[in-house]
């Protein structure tokens, strides 16, 4: 009998003696060129005209909408911008080249035709195709098996595909009755979850060891837990069961290459589509059965992909620095924070084998590791809460490390700007890495570190080396002679003088008045700074070392510490790594309770993602390997291009060699549409930048005021009268809807609830829920997560089927979180024009004051920027890394601008900030104006523009209105001569919107 073991249990399998057929590996042709493809617009037309003729027999799947393929593709126009990818009505894919057009201007329908094109006979392309989620792959591949491409996939994670394949059933339950059947089908043909090994056991399976399941009797494993590659194969070995467990080796389950779990990855030799999410694209491999070498997707498709398709550019680039962009739980209210999970398993481990670990010494020291671990993040968490006044400065909504306390202490006792003291900063961040060394169980570790050259920073070293050992021992005690007692002397008087202020000015001790200026509490930060080099490096030597112990304490092997090693295994030779290391620091989270601590998170900047996306071309070029050619699309994937100030997070870092142009008439159309500001009362009404209970509060009173009802109707009812008298008789035919945005799916639910107690019955409310609130029964559900339940009247909404509000009667109200809303949602009428005819902005989008993803934007921005525009051999490596390391701390600091108020913003911070807000407003817009029809928006969050919601027009600028901030940014860029046309075919009719808001202002 073979064994699988998991934390739970270890269960015992019986495998069958059949010989299944081995399983298709896939071969990796090399290629040191992939030829451009030349592809003629007729020849497009022509297939578009195929596609609709089988879509229009009797036999094509009724449940599937028919695309109308042609008569799209006769709209769309192309217009070459200083490139040869589009002449002469030839279309030329050649490496990785950009795409942008207007929303509505022909993305998803280029996109259709081409992937239409590429695989039939004579052009006879593998495809990749990355999809907004893995319920959209599914039914693109649907409708491509219905089409006769029977060779077309899915991929998706095995640990998610229950999740996957209830969300298919669930998104064909809300089609017509006599399809249901039909479409779950089709759209869950990839999606496999029967085991067959399963089949194979007795009813009474045999446990090994109980685990956790004492008082237990069967264990049913999930499918993250089935047996796929963890058989342990049975010895001769006559040890008892408990030793003999943990001397088996693994091996793969012998029915894997006809299991149905596995189905996506057998078909991938020979597959001409494949279809995937981003997420899935970087979090999964290539299954060990069907390829000879341990690689990534990226790297696999570097061979086996001739064309990557990727609509929504911009929010594919942000999920690439998401993903490598970890906030990992050390301790925390969380399931899976890596202190008390690992005390958990290792708990049990211990009582399932009585300590026969410890026979092992990794076991021994690893363990020890732990202890240690423990105790520093215990003393970090007293210093933080014990002496919080004092550590505010860098412990509130910023991740800290040791070299950045030292260095911030340093500068504010040493103000200035020179090269001599340029200098001495780098020997600052030496003295701290190499405290950091002190304790990371380095076997090279020396007396005198390597690189730090300064006598008084030697000294500090030889002093603070000690004392870092002894905060363990001693913490916080105020004995004599104990460790903070010690470093505030040494601070006045001693070694560690060059972080103290005492001797400084009172001018140059305003330079910071966040940092305090006394050496007590200034040695309370350096103590900090010294457990949390322990905590880091501690933590840092646990990670590395796990795989030794993972089989002895019975350890997660998928945790997301160990994703983070294995994507760094992926992908730390192909992506650039970040500026700073791969630890951004230490970063605590204050609970909500006053007498709670709160959570002790790890930020991981794994590497810059985004270069991912505008390289995959050639990931692998130094290998003479050349990857395939990619198409990047999206409709706001340029903000600001080369600029400076451009947006850190959207603009996609490609040049654009293409532009879809709308049809004329619809974007005269959309010059119809009216932009305003909403008052709702005499006293303007704040959101954004409000307390959460504050804001809350408001937004329930907006609401109200927006639902309340009067002999004319409610105000949003007026609106439509009013608009329908401007725009004309019969142009709200159908589009009586209106959408509220807000910041978060709580917000909605709150406005959604005041909104339909104020109409009653004069409004259909619905509330954008994520799809897993709306299958768990989202009333019981969210009453027991949250204070505040949803109203049983309200249409919980399953974000999957936002594009049904399309259906909803005449005078539906919508209300959803901007960035679910925002992105690739066609809410549309019978003939294609949009549904919804009038948004409200009821928050201002504004980056949190804890938001990381700024910070790494400008970061991963500045990097990719360096990349680019550098040239080897240019400038010395001495001269180069100076250069580089000044720039990248300019990028860092762009980063921690962009989470300040809006008003005191800087100047650069405050375009970066338009770019940002303009791609989602405009994206959130585009819901309203598909079909070329004009959309009524307004904008009620009294942030947007304080001095015109006070009555003082004349008096607002672009600090006080980040709304005339947008304007300018627009406007300054149609006056660019180098990028004039790019900005007006992208962003004109919003620009001109914005002009509405301020009829006074001055244009550029």
């Amino acid at each position: 009998m073979s064994t699988v073991r998991w934390d739970k249990a270890t269960i015992g399998y019986e495998v069958p003696a059949i010989s299944p057929p081995d399983a298709p590996m896939i071969a990796l042709k090399r290629r040191a060129i992939n030829p451009a493809i030349a592809i003629k617009w007729s020849d497009l037309l022509s297939t578009a005209a195929e596609v609709d003729e089988r879509e229009a027999l009797a036999t094509f799947p009724k449940w599937l909408p028919t695309l109308h393929l042609r008569k799209r593709l006769e709209r769309v126009s192309i217009e070459a911008v200083g490139s040869e990818m589009w002449r002469d009505g030839v279309l030329t894919l050649s490496e990785t080249q950009h795409l942008v057009g207007m929303l509505s201007s022909g993305k998803s329908t280029l996109l259709l035709a081409l992937l239409f094109l590429l695989i039939r006979p004579g052009y006879d392309k593998r495809v990749v195709v990355i999809a907004s989620d893995t319920a959209a792959a599914s039914l693109l591949v649907a409708r491509l098996r219905a089409h006769g491409v029977l060779k077309a996939t899915v991929i998706s994670s095995i640990p998610n595909r229950a999740e996957h394949l209830s969300a298919a059933h669930w998104a064909a339950g809300g089609m017509e009755s006599d399809s249901k059947l039909l479409a779950a089908a089709a759209m869950t043909e990839s999606l496999g979850i029967a085991c067959p090994l399963e089949g194979y056991q007795s009813a009474e399976r045999e446990l090994i060891s109980r685990g956790e399941m004492d008082g237990e009797t069967t264990f049913v494993p999930t499918l993250r837990e089935k047996p796929c590659h963890r058989l342990v194969a049975p010895q001769k070995s006559k040890r008892s069961k408990t030793e003999t467990l943990d001397t088996r080796d693994l091996r793969s389950c012998p029915l894997i290459s006809m299991c149905p779990v596995h189905a996506q990855q057998m078909s991938l030799s020979d597959a001409s589509v494949i279809v995937m999410t981003s997420q899935a694209l970087l979090s999964m491999s290539p299954d060990k059965s069907v390829v000879e070498e341990h690689m990534s997707f990226p790297e696999l498709f570097q061979y086996t992909a001739d064309v990557v398709l990727i609509d929504e550019a911009d929010s594919v680039q942000q999920t690439f620095d998401d993903h490598c962009l970890q906030d990992a739980s050390l301790l925390a209210a969380d399931s899976g924070a890596f202190l008390p999970e690992h005390q958990r398993l290792m708990a049990n481990s211990l009582q399932d084998r009585l300590g026969g670990q410890y026979a092992k010494a990794v076991t021994v020291r690893w363990q020890a590791a732990f202890s240690r671990l423990q105790g520093a993040v215990a003393l970090a968490y007293h210093f933080i809460l014990r002496f919080e006044k004092d550590l505010l400065w860098t412990t509130r909504g910023q991740p800290f490390t040791a070299a950045s306390i030292l260095c911030d202490l340093w500068s504010t006792a040493n103000p200035g700007e020179n090269e001599e003291r340029r200098a001495y900063f780098e020997q600052v961040a030496i003295l701290a890495s190499s405290l950091y060394s002190e304790v990371a169980d380095e076997q090279d570790t020396q007396d005198t570190p390597q690189g730090l050259t300064d006598d008084r920073l030697l000294a500090a070293h030889a002093f603070l080396k000690p004392i870092q050992r002894e905060l363990l021992e001693r913490g916080t005690d105020s004995g004599e002679g104990s460790p903070l007692e010690k470093i505030a002397k040494a601070m006045n008087e001693g070694p560690l003088s060059m972080f103290s202020t005492s001797a400084q000015t009172g001018q140059s001790k305003l330079r910071r008045k966040s940092i305090p200026n006394d050496d007590t509490a200034r040695s309370r930060a350096l103590g900090l700074a010294l457990l949390t080099n322990v905590v880091l490096s501690t933590f840092g030597y646990l990670v590395r070392n796990q795989p030794a112990v993972e089989d002895d304490f019975k350890l997660a092997p998928d945790s997301i510490f160990n994703t983070a090693r294995r994507f760094m295994m992926h992908y730390g030779a192909i992506i650039p790594r970040p500026l700073y290391g791969t630890v951004f620091g230490l970063l605590f989270e204050q609970g909500a309770d006053e007498n709670a601590g709160g959570a002790l998170k790890l930020v991981n900047h794994l590497g810059v993602g985004r270069y991912l996306l505008t390289n995959f071309h050639r990931l692998i070029q130094k290998e003479g390997q050349a990857g395939p050619h990619v198409l990047l699309m999206s409709g706001t994937s340029w903000a600001g291009g080369e600029a400076a100030d451009a947006s850190p997070r959207y603009d996609v870092q490609s040049p654009v060699v293409g532009i879809l142009r709308q049809p004329t008439a619809e974007l005269q159309a959309l010059e119809n549409s009216i932009y305003e500001f909403v008052s709702l009362s005499d006293t303007p009404i704040p959101v954004s930048g409000c307390p959460s209970d504050v804001r809350r509060d408001n937004l329930r009173r907006i609401a109200r005021l927006l639902g309340q009802s009067n002999p004319a109707g409610t105000r949003l009812e007026q609106k439509w009268k009013v608009l329908e008298q401007s725009w004309g008789a019969g142009s709200l035919i159908n589009r009586r809807k209106a959408l509220l945005v807000v910041s978060n799916y709580r917000d909605a639910r709150v406005v959604a609830n005041a909104l339909m107690t104020a109409a009653g019955v004069k409004h259909t409310v619905y509330c954008l829920v994520a799809d897993s609130v709306a299958k768990a029964d989202g009333f019981a559900h969210e009453q027991a997560k949250e204070a505040e339940a949803y109203g049983q009247n309200l249409v919980l909404l399953p974000r999957s089927r936002v594009e049904t509000f399309g259906d909803a009667p005449d005078g539906a109200i919508l209300i959803a979180p901007i960035g679910p809303i925002s992105r690739g949602h066609n809410i549309v009428r019978s003939d294609g024009c949009a549904a919804i005819s009038t948004i409200y902005f009821l928050h201002r989008p504004h980056p949190r004051p804890d938001d990381i993803q700024s910070i790494v934007g400008c970061v991963n921005r500045f990097t990719m920027e360096w990349i680019n525009k550098s040239r080897p051999g240019q400038d010395s490596i001495s001269t180069a890394g100076k250069t580089f390391e000044r720039k990248a701390r300019f990028a860092l600091d762009d980063g921690f601008a962009l989470r300040r108020s809006f008003s005191i913003m800087p100047a650069r911070a405050r375009t970066q900030y338009s770019w940002d807000l303009i791609t989602q407003l405009w994206q959130t817009i585009g819901r309203g104006i598909r079909g070329g029809v004009p959309v009524y928006v307004g904008f009620v969050d009294e942030r947007f523009a304080p001095q015109t919601f006070a009555g003082n027009p004349n008096a607002e600028t672009q600090a006080s209105s980040c709304l005339m901030a947008c304007m300018r940014t627009l406007d300054t860029a149609m006056h660019s001569q180098e990028v004039r046309d790019l900005a007006s075919r992208l962003y004109q009719p919003f620009l001109q919107g914005l002009q509405q808001l301020f009829p006074l202002a001055k244009r550029g």
